[in-house]
């Protein structure tokens, strides 16, 4: 990504400073600033290695925007054809990425086509953006009538679970509660920015860029920058990494803003940006929202930190490891617990053995038991095959249950060589989860006549209280 950003950033340097001879020596700088400025964030410091997809779409991304700033209003031929493939091919790729973010970077580029070749194809202009405009969009049509149409090799069939599957992916996180805009701030100065003071930096570039707001490079940032921040901010649920995609369009226009005001203010020829900076700045230290505010007394402010002493300290520990880049959050068991769990499994069950789960917890993913048996020996013959296969009686932990009775809670046992099942039912003691043992895992021992066997014990680490420690049980049919 920070390849990718350099190169945008000579593309930004070229475009900026064409048809007018000074700017590109006024802005020698500006690929390595804004190559330095992901560095910078947490938030790519911690997601960096890792497998969710926000950092492989704003790399998608990034070359996606140079490719379309590079197009060029001056080029005709096979000359423009080219660029126009090269653009549709990258949209393409960023979409296929990762759905919902590639769906806002084609919707802000749709709109930005639409607003440079309006007033042309007004002018009657057709004859050379109608060719354009469908080399741009073969790629793209191409992709989504492959994989939403007729997916070959697959059918029909296939098709419509891409569809359903899209139409799931994009309406998800809708049913989770909803986030408050304290914590979102919270993350925008200790992820997604290292301090208050350099997220002040990056946001007073903005106004600055609004200068150049009639160039089409600003022009097609703004309105990407828009497009992208808008619905992460406004939608009802929130993670840090939902930042990182709209990260691109504000590295770029922060990048760009000072680096067209800053040689003014060195030369005294800016006095009208140099006192808005100035009143901007003294106003936000009389509101207490100043460069010099620590993510401590923010959040405090912000009436997120509790009295208790010991949530409080611990609060504050979380805090230090987002700014340095630690910790990344997640639902699940740490590694070494992680490993621990799959050991057990993977001794215990064949190689090809269909094996289940009575009352898998969030924390313990179906795809990490499969992928970690797998590396540890399984058949991928049975990968294969169960891959998509439910392990348990709710196929996502947390679903509603089905209502079944003994006879039906039978017969979806009986697909299974082997399930587990753990004491307590729950990996993190939640009471809501209780009901599982008389629900579901009590009857399949002492009503169908499962034999239960205790395999092993591991520990659930807790950051504010003691190690679990949770029992294992293999159940096989006598």
């Amino acid at each position: 990504m920070v390849l990718g950003l350099f190169l945008l950033g000579r593309e930004l340097q070229r475009l900026l400073g064409a048809g007018d001879p000074g700017e590109p020596s006024r802005r020698p700088y500006l690929p390595l600033l804004l190559a330095a400025l992901p560095v910078l964030s947490p938030l790519v410091a911690r997601y960096s290695g890792t497998l969710f997809l926000e950092l492989p779409f704003t790399c998608a991304a990034t070359f996606a925007v140079r490719a379309w700033l590079r197009r060029g209003a001056g080029l005709a031929g096979m000359a423009a054809a080219r660029r126009e493939l090269a653009a549709g091919f990258w949209v393409t790729a960023a979409f296929f990425t990762k759905f919902n973010y590639g769906l806002l970077l084609g919707g802000a580029l749709v709109i930005d086509w639409l607003a440079a070749t309006g007033p042309r194809w007004l002018r009657g202009e057709r004859r050379e953006l109608l060719p354009r405009g469908l080399w741009l969009a073969l790629l793209p049509a191409a992709g989504c009538l492959w994989w939403f149409g007729l997916p070959l090799p697959g059918g029909l069939q296939r098709a419509a679970e891409h569809r359903e599957a899209f139409l799931g992916f994009v309406r998800g996180n809708l049913q989770m509660g909803r986030v408050g805009w304290q914590m979102r701030v919270v993350d925008l100065t200790s992820a997604f920015a290292p301090s208050v003071a350099l997220l002040w930096i990056l946001a007073l570039g903005l106004p600055f860029s609004l200068r150049l707001i009639a160039r089409p490079v600003v022009r097609t940032l703004w309105i990407l920058m828009l497009v992208t921040w808008v619905p992460a901010w406004l939608h009802p649920f929130h993670l840090d990494r939902f930042l990182l995609p709209g990260g691109l369009a504000l590295w770029c226009l922060a990048a760009i803003g000072w680096y067209d005001v800053i040689p003014g203010l060195v030369g005294g020829s800016r006095r009208r940006q140099l006192s808005a900076l100035l009143v901007a700045i003294l106003l936000s230290i009389g509101l207490g929202l100043g460069p010099g505010l620590t993510q401590e007394r923010l959040a405090e402010r912000l009436g997120l930190l509790q009295d208790d002493e010991e949530t409080r300290a611990y609060q504050l520990t979380v805090i230090g490891d987002w700014i340095r880049g630690r910790g990344v959050p997640t639902a699940g068991l740490g590694r070494e617990e992680a490993r621990a769990v799959i050991d057990l499994v993977s001794a215990e069950v064949g190689a090809d053995e269909r094996f289940g789960w009575i009352g898998l917890s969030t924390e313990m993913s179906p795809a990490a038991l499969h992928l970690g048996l797998l590396a540890r020996g399984g058949s991928v013959r049975r990968f294969l095959r169960d891959i998509e296969r439910p392990l348990d009686v709710t196929p996502v932990p947390g679903a509603p249950e089905p209502d079944w009775d003994l006879a039906a809670f039978e017969r979806f046992a009986s697909g299974f060589d082997v399930l587990f099942l753990t004491e307590p039912p729950d990996l993190k003691g939640r009471t809501s989860r209780q009901h599982v043992r008389a629900r579901w895992q009590e009857p399949l021992v002492e009503q169908l006549g499962w034999e239960a066997n205790r395999i092993g014990q591991f520990l659930v680490l807790s950051p504010r209280a003691d190690a679990r420690v949770v029992g294992l049980y293999a159940c096989r049919r006598p």
